[in-house]
């Protein structure tokens, strides 16, 4: 697995504590087990950081706010050199379900096979609007849990906002399609419409539950949830 060295990355931190705590009690009052904590804390986010590295290196990128781990691409192109090349396919909603359970049987991305579509609540958090959110315009949108959430729908200044397009961190998502017909897919359907599901354009920052309907070609990015 990708992160093979993890417990033996924190078993060396934790050792490197072991050998200091006499020395650290006597000059601070610290106790052997305060002070291995404290370097095992330390040695903890060095491996958090080395993970993240790691990921971003392979593709990924872990959102250290929701802890899901994002693929950097869009289905359809390939990450290389550090970007994403190619062009980004577009799927019906169905179409974009089956492709990301046809990539986990292929051999999945970055060593991990259970890539999943985003629920709408997931694929709202990247959004990223450099003129801040318009606030004064909100959508309701289902949880995982089951519930309601309001949201601003769009960055501030709406379809005629100066903000940077596309409406995501591109340091991230490297060559995200930037463009007013497509928008991403989540795996989240309209409640009271069988033929139309959530999605998200990242031209307007925009959540769409009006009728965006689920034979319309939309792009898809995948995440997973940490381990």
């Amino acid at each position: 697995m990708l992160f093979s060295r993890y417990k033996t990355i924190l078993t060396l931190w934790f050792a490197i504590a072991t050998l200091f705590s006499t020395q650290s009690k006597a000059e601070s009052g610290l106790g052997v087990l305060d002070t291995a904590k404290l370097m095992f804390n330390a040695g903890k986010n060095k491996v958090q950081s080395f993970q993240s590295d790691m990921l971003l290196d392979a593709g990924m990128w872990r959102d250290p706010k929701t802890n899901l781990i994002w693929m950097r691409c869009s289905l359809g192109q390939a990450w290389s050199g550090g970007v994403c090349t190619g062009q980004a396919k577009t799927y019906s909603w169905d179409e974009a379900r089956v492709a990301v359970r046809k990539l986990n049987r292929n051999g999945g991305f970055g060593g991990y096979t259970d890539w999943e579509l985003p629920h709408i609540e997931d694929l709202v958090t990247i959004r990223y609007c450099s003129t801040g959110f318009e606030y004064g315009y909100t959508a309701d949108i289902p949880t995982k849990a089951g519930g309601i959430k309001t949201i601003p729908q769009t960055c501030k200044g709406g379809t005629n906002g100066t903000y940077q397009r596309p409406t995501i961190d591109q340091r991230i998502f490297p060559n995200t399609p930037n463009t007013f017909v497509e928008s991403y897919w989540s795996a989240s359907p309209i409640a009271a419409d069988d033929y139309s599901a959530w999605s998200l354009s990242f031209y307007f920052g925009y959540t769409f539950n009006d009728g965006n309907v689920k034979r319309a070609q939309q792009f898809v990015r995948a995440v997973r949830a940490a381990q």
